[in-house]
């Protein structure tokens, strides 16, 4: 066993070193390209760390950098609003990057120039789950990655001249209280550790989300259904001049039970089906009494095939429908003929017509 392991990793490795040889010539050819790459970046960056005489004087009077450790601390919270819009898409990881920047921000107040470099990287993964999380929180995202990447690149800046200043002048950079240090380190740790161990239990399995948004999708369903016959057919028939006196009182009769539960489902949910129709106008407008409209439409021309049939004494499907049929029957006419044969027409419904689903579903 032992020797056919090392057979199989010799194997490995001496494809492993192949591979490297046949790519070697690549990669050396890319080399100087990379090193000025590297250089510039270096030189730009050294570049951007030095400080004019002014902002020294204002680092050394003004407290520039305590100021600015504020402004990484305002930037931090904004990025957490913006964070807060993505949170129910990724919790766990959402919990976890807060946890970590806020330990990152608390050795940036306390001056360590590491802890911006810190911050900015967090600040980049808390960027990357927002926009993963989906479109809507792009400009969410991008605002507060960029607030907060600007915050801790001058933050580093003016904490470094300051590191430097000090160090020149002889004095002893940055004295800190390690104990007290140490001490708030251990409590963030915690803090981390317990975000970690604690917030998968606190959010729901795949498994359950998907059959959450199954149960609220079919919960939709059925209040659909149940808003455009009680409310839906009676606001367009009232368009068309006439208010339905029967229609949605049997439709209302016909499904109590089930319109009851969907009530207690949707009072859950801090709504109902009053509140569901509103917000269906709101959001399809015209649409929803133009599909309306084109349903009684079929109806109303299955009528006037049905009345020219017996007028002439012909069979259905030899009749051709002709201009002059559609005034036979006008719109306002066919809402009072709906009407009146509503308890007919429902007798057509079959009992699962409006299905409600069950919250005890989500388990199955």
């Amino acid at each position: 066993m032992a020797n056919l392991f090392k057979e199989y990793t010799t194997k490995v490795l001496e494809k492993l070193a192949t591979g490297i040889k046949k790519i070697d010539p690549a990669v050396q050819k890319l080399r100087p390209a990379a090193e000025k790459c590297a250089d510039f970046i270096f030189r730009r960056f050294r570049k951007f760390l030095d400080t004019s005489p002014r902002e020294k004087q204002l680092i050394l009077q003004n407290g520039l950098t305590e100021n600015m450790r504020k402004v990484t601390g305002i930037a931090v919270i904004i990025q957490f609003i913006a964070a807060f819009f993505a949170f129910w898409a990724f919790p766990v990881w959402e919990i976890v990057l807060f946890a970590a920047e806020l330990a990152a921000l608390y050795f940036c107040l306390r001056g360590y120039r590491a802890a911006y470099i810190i911050l900015g990287g967090t600040a980049l993964l808390n960027f990357l789950v927002m926009l993963a999380a989906g479109p809507l929180y792009v400009w969410p995202a991008v605002l507060g990655w960029l607030l907060l990447t600007a915050a801790t690149i001058w933050g580093f800046k003016y904490e470094n001249a300051l590191y430097e200043i000090e160090r020149k002048a002889g004095a002893k950079p940055l004295k800190r209280d390690v104990w007290r240090d140490a001490a708030g380190a251990s409590v963030l740790a915690v803090i981390v550790l317990a975000s970690c161990l604690f917030a998968p239990a606190q959010v729901s399995s795949p498994e359950e989300r998907k059959a959450e948004q199954k149960y609220n999708h079919q919960l939709s369903m059925a209040a659909g259904t149940v808003v455009r016959h009680v409310y839906g057919y009676a606001d367009f028939c009232h368009e068309e001049g006439y208010d339905m006196q029967k229609y949605p009182a049997e439709f209302k009769k016909r499904f109590e039970p089930e319109i009851n539960l969907l009530e207690k489902e949707l009072n859950e949910q801090n709504s109902n089906l009053e509140k569901f129709y509103q917000n269906a106008k709101r959001i399809y407008g015209r649409k929803l009494m133009e599909s309306i409209g084109s349903e009684l439409d079929g109806m109303r021309r299955q009528a006037i095939i049905e009345m020219v049939v017996m007028d002439r004494g012909m069979d259905a499907s030899k009749v051709k429908w002709t201009p002059d049929m559609d005034s036979l029957i006008s719109m306002q006419e066919a809402c009072v003929l709906f009407d009146e044969l509503s308890e007919s027409i429902l007798n057509f419904t079959t009992p699962d017509f409006v299905k409600v689903p069950q919250p005890e579903s989500l388990s199955e």
